[in-house]
C-alpha cells in the first residue's frame, strides 16, 4: 500500500497514444478512472488520449466512453508514436506526465505510487514494468475493473527486465544492475541475446514517469522516429543528460 501522507500530492497528467486499440483502450482508461489517484485526487489527475489516425473503432469508443475522468481526447492524421506523444505532451498541464500505453491495464494504486516516488526524488525518470495478459483474464476486463476492481493484483514478473526471454545468465537485469545501479557511464549489461543493455534501455514507453518541465527541457520525443517503437530509449538518454536519475518502481 502506498504511505499515508499530509502533503498535498502532485498534479498528474497520463498520455496514452492510441492507435487502432479497440480491444483495449475501455479497459486502460476504466483502470485509471477506478484508480485510488483518480478516486482521491480527481482534480489532480487528467488524461490525454490522443488517437493516432486509428482505421478501426477506437475513436468511437473513447466518444462514447462514460467515465468518471478529467478527459482529453485527441483526433490526428496518423503521424506515429513519437508525434502522438508531443501532441499529448503540448497541452498537458500537470506537473507530472506517465506515459501509458493504450494496451496498458493500471494498477489500483499505479498512478497514486508515481506521485509518492516524485515527491520523494523529485530529479528521476520512475519506469514502471508489465506483464502481457491474456483478454480472457478478469483483471483486463472492464466491466469487471468497473464493478470490482478487479485490477488491484498488479502482477509483472513476465517484464522481460525481470525475466529475460531468452534462457542464459543473466536472466533478471534489476537484480544483475542492482536495480540499475550498475548501469549509466558507459557500463552496460550483456544479456543472453548478445546485445548490451545500456541504461535507457531499461526504459520502456509502455509504463514510466517523468516531470513535465524535463519534457519541455529535452525537447519532448524526437519525431525523427517514424512508426511506433524506438522512442522511449532515446528520450530517456535525454533525460539523463538533463540529470535525472533512471529508478526502477516495481510497485
Amino acid at each position: 500500500l502506498p504511505e499515508k501522507t499530509n502533503l498535498e500530492p502532485l498534479t498528474i497528467s497520463v498520455i496514452i497514444p492510441a492507435y487502432n486499440a479497440q480491444s483495449s483502450i475501455l479497459a486502460c482508461l476504466t483502470s485509471i478512472e477506478q484508480s485510488s489517484f483518480n478516486i482521491n485526487y480527481q482534480n489532480r489527475l487528467e488524461v490525454i488520449i490522443v488517437d493516432d489516425g486509428s482505421t478501426d473503432n477506437t475513436w468511437k469508443i473513447i466518444k462514447r466512453s462514460d467515465l468518471l475522468l478529467n478527459l482529453i481526447a485527441i483526433r490526428q492524421t496518423n503521424h506515429g508514436q513519437a508525434q502522438a506523444l508531443n501532441t499529448g505532451i503540448s497541452v498537458a498541464e500537470g506537473d507530472i506526465i506517465i506515459s501509458c500505453d493504450s494496451d496498458m491495464v493500471l494498477g489500483y494504486y499505479t498512478i497514486e505510487q508515481f506521485a509518492i516516488a516524485h515527491k520523494r526524488i523529485p530529479n528521476a525518470l520512475f519506469a514502471g514494468f508489465r506483464q502481457d495478459t491474456p483478454e480472457t483474464d478478469p483483471r483486463v476486463n472492464p466491466n469487471l475493473i468497473k464493478e470490482y476492481g478487479s485490477h488491484s493484483d498488479s502482477f509483472f514478473a513476465g517484464d522481460e527486465r525481470i525475466v529475460f526471454p531468452i534462457s542464459g545468465w543473466p536472466n533478471n537485469m534489476c537484480l544483475s544492475s542492482d536495480h540499475f545501479r550498475k548501469l549509466g557511464k558507459s557500463s552496460s549489461l550483456w544479456m543472453p541475446d548478445n546485445d548490451a543493455w545500456l541504461l535507457p534501455d531499461m526504459v520502456i514507453g509502455a509504463l514510466f514517469s517523468l516531470a513535465r518541465s524535463v519534457f519541455n527541457e529535452i525537447g519532448g520525443y524526437d519525431e525523427r522516429l517514424v512508426g511506433w517503437g524506438c522512442t522511449d530509449s532515446y528520450l530517456a538518454a535525454k533525460a539523463i543528460g538533463a540529470n535525472q536519475y533512471i529508478i526502477p518502481l516495481y510497485p
